[in-house]
């Protein structure tokens, strides 16, 4: 398998996750925007985002990986090491973006009160 025949089999890997990909392209695109409104919040959704991102990426290409090791006449078993780690690697990735995206939503803001104990941002709706 040559480079240029490689990069198509890669990229039609990468097809099948664009909307991924256009979720969390849109994702880092609002953390930018809200950076100096929710610093914090933002920053921790652009950094799982962008480890999410990468594990879409490496998704495609580990799509193709065992055909091209296979190609090369790698023996079975260092294939299977090498996708083995490719795969704890992405779901390393994967539960790493998912956490930081957990710990945006629930950390714990310095909210001011109004005196009945509700947060300010409710109160200025009324």
């Amino acid at each position: 398998m040559d480079f240029s025949e490689m990069r198509t089999a890669i990229l039609m890997q990468i097809v099948w996750r664009i909307p991924y990909l256009i979720v969390y392209l849109v994702g880092i695109v609002l953390a930018m925007m809200n950076r100096t409104r929710k610093p914090a919040a933002a920053m921790l959704t652009l950094f799982a985002l962008v480890l999410m991102l990468m594990t879409t990426i490496l998704g495609g290409i580990s799509g193709m990986l065992p055909l091209v090791l296979f190609r090369q006449h790698w023996p079975e078993s260092r294939i299977g090491l090498v996708i083995g780690t490719f795969g704890l690697v992405r779901m390393l990735l994967d539960i790493g973006g998912i956490g930081l995206l957990l710990l945006a939503i629930f950390r714990q803001e310095n909210r001011t009160e109004s005196r009945s104990g509700e947060p300010e941002f409710l109160m200025k709706q009324q």
